[in-house]
């Protein structure tokens, strides 16, 4: 006769010994020894019950609604309760920071249940996207993070991220959770994104857009191995999020085909033309500073000439973002806008900006811009202030003039 389920799910304790068997003989069925408990409850131990001592209240106490005496006996101290209240790899000062990452009484993982609930509700909505938008990350971003553990953790780190936000009295507490779930993450995406395809091009956009979220939220104050990047820390004054924009939007552009034709095409932005922008009181302060371009570069060298061209380039591009921007129709203009202008620019306009090239820092001054009127949305609030202040800073005197218009809607300055 063939054991029901139900049955296969009783005999869990039991195993077969087959080792002497002959042909046509039984199996002998073996029962493992088990535990027995010594501070049990009373009722379990009056039901001939083995008790899993869980405080106040056992499980089968509250399966049978009965009274428990465990929450009025002091609870002894044990071998496992010695230990440090969490050990985590490669983030042992998570050890005193961190509660209840397990709850050993029910086997769950109470943290990374909190994060996840705090991303469904909260967290994934909170982008400032189009409605129907939203209610497909919602649910089609947890089912992804699923098949890629790097985008599960990303997704925790996020949540985290944004928890430190809205509950400022555990604000290093959660960023230590957001580190803690990047550094987990990070080596399996830097080995999946060599290896790009169309089947984890989705879930690669989705964790480098997650990272890039988090890095512009992040507490400028407090410096995150979790975000750390690859890059030449000498003389590296732009920030994290920055590398990481430019990052992710090459990634985009590198996957856009195949996510595009794939099951989610909102990861991306729509692809634009580039527009005619309207000469408005925005592009014309940009296009005043391309009229002075133009002028100067009949008045160098060959080398020189070149650097003035990428940077005419630049600005271009920046008065089609601008208008990019205006475009209330789209998911997200301002983002694909500065998306946009990010993706166009070469190599060589982000090595002026390391050298700090002042025409190059003008035009950045210029895109500060796009990055405050952004910060509508909570992760984007304060990044375009701190660039501005760095760029002023390191802009030389004589170019000072040409930021004033930044300045102004930024830092509050009457011009």
């Amino acid at each position: 006769m063939q054991r029901t389920d139900s049955t296969a799910e009783a005999i869990t304790s039991v195993s077969p010994d087959p080792v002497g068997l002959s042909i046509g003989q039984r199996p002998v069925w073996k029962r493992k020894a088990h535990q027995k408990t010594k501070d049990g409850c009373t009722s379990c131990k009056k039901r001939h019950q083995k008790c899993d001592e869980n405080r106040p209240k056992c499980w089968a106490c509250t399966g049978y609604s009965t009274e428990c005496d465990l929450g009025q006996r002091s609870q002894k101290p044990t071998s496992q309760q010695s230990l440090p209240a969490a050990s985590v790899p490669d983030a042992p000062m998570l050890s005193s920071k961190i509660k209840g990452l397990e709850d050993k009484s029910t086997g769950l993982n109470l943290c990374d249940l909190e994060l996840l609930h705090q991303y469904l509700i909260a967290t994934c909505m909170s982008t400032n996207q189009k409605p129907e938008v939203t209610s497909r990350i919602q649910i089609t971003m947890p089912a992804l993070a699923l098949q890629y553990t790097f985008l599960m953790h990303g997704i925790l780190s996020m949540a985290a991220v944004h928890l430190a936000r809205i509950r400022p009295a555990r604000q290093e507490e959660y960023l230590l959770i957001a580190s803690r779930y990047q550094n987990l993450a990070l080596p399996a995406y830097r080995s999946a994104v060599q290896h790009l395809d169309a089947r984890n091009c989705h879930a690669l956009v989705a964790f480098s857009k997650g990272i890039l979220w988090s890095a512009f939220a992040y507490p400028p104050c407090i410096v995150s191995p979790g975000f750390a990047i690859d890059v030449d820390e000498d003389g590296d004054w732009l920030p994290n999020w920055f590398h990481l924009l430019y990052g992710s939007c090459m990634l985009v552009k590198a996957a856009r085909g195949w996510i595009e034709a794939g099951p989610h095409p909102h990861l991306v932005n729509l692809l634009i033309a580039p527009l005619e922008p309207a000469v408005d009181s925005d592009t014309q302060h940009i296009l005043d500073f391309v009229a002075h371009l133009n002028m100067i570069s009949g008045d160098v060298g060959e080398t020189e000439s070149l650097t003035i061209e990428i940077e005419t380039d630049a600005a271009l591009r920046l008065c089609n973002s601008f208008a990019i921007a205006a475009m209330s129709d789209q998911n997200t203009p301002l983002r694909n806008a500065v998306n946009a202008w990010i993706e166009s620019l070469p190599p060589a306009y982000l090595t002026m900006l390391q050298n700090k090239n002042p025409r190059s820092l003008v035009i950045l001054a210029f895109f500060c811009v796009l990055i405050q009127r952004s910060e509508t949305v909570w992760y984007m609030q304060g990044n375009a202030k701190r660039l501005l202040l760095v760029i002023e800073q390191n802009l030389d005197s004589s170019y000072m003039p040409w930021i004033h218009w930044p300045r102004s809607l930024i830092l509050e300055e009457i011009l």
